[in-house]
């Protein structure tokens, strides 16, 4: 699953960059798009013909700056690779079969299944050989590993400065709501002690026979 995809990144552009180097190894793909706006949900689904071939796309994919690796792009999202719910090909044609989404005319709509894919196994053993026997890649990939935990710390950092900066303006909107209502109060008041005596009395009884009437409502609701 690849995750904190940019809204304007649509399907067919996200498997353009994903078809650079990964081309054939994978047999379904899928960016969900949003009707209404048009844009993208933010996340896409990919399935791998083999469990190895997700290596390398990890190395390529996870923690990558969107505008590093997008031109004209002003995000400052950070891609993630995760595992989705559903697993395997199978798992995934089963969900989808009786689903609205299939039944799309826009191929950009729809969830993309290519077949008669064959796995070269020669390409399996080259992959097993980098990552068990090759020391120079595996020191290269531990040490990514260890970028991307640099990253996930930061990344999360500026999710909590977000959420505080959240519970701040909220706080602010709530002082604010509270000082308008008191200022609205206070006018209140203020148009009441200047209206004539009549105005005044008549105003003040209907009050009172709103609330006598809202409290024999409650009474009779009252088993």
């Amino acid at each position: 699953m690849i995750r904190n995809i940019p809204i304007k990144v649509g399907q067919q552009m996200m498997m353009d960059m994903v078809n650079e180097k990964f081309k054939d190894q994978y047999d379904y793909f899928y960016l969900p798009k949003d009707v209404k706006t048009q844009c993208g949900v933010g996340y896409a689904f990919i399935n791998f013909l083999s469990p190895l071939f997700i290596l390398d796309f990890f190395l390529e994919f996870n923690c990558i700056k969107w505008s590093d690796k997008l031109e004209k792009c002003n995000s400052t999202k950070y891609c993630e690779i995760t595992y989705a719910n559903m697993q395997g090909i199978e798992e995934i044609r089963k969900e989808y079969s009786d689903k609205n989404v299939m039944k799309k005319m826009e191929e950009d709509l729809k969830p993309q299944f290519f077949e008669n894919l064959v796995v070269d196994p020669d390409d399996l053993t080259e992959i097993e050989e980098k990552y068990k026997n090759n020391s120079e890649h595996y020191n290269f990939y531990t040490n990514k590993l260890k970028t991307f935990e640099i990253i996930k710390k930061m990344i999360q950092e500026q999710k909590n400065q977000l959420q505080i900066q959240k519970d701040i303006r909220m706080a602010e909107n709530k002082t604010k709501m509270s000082k308008k209502q008191k200022k609205k109060q206070m006018n209140e008041k203020q148009r009441m002690q200047n209206l004539p005596p009549s105005e005044y009395y008549d105003h003040y009884e209907q009050n009172v026979n709103a609330k006598s009437s809202n409290q024999q409502q409650t009474q009779l609701q009252q088993p």
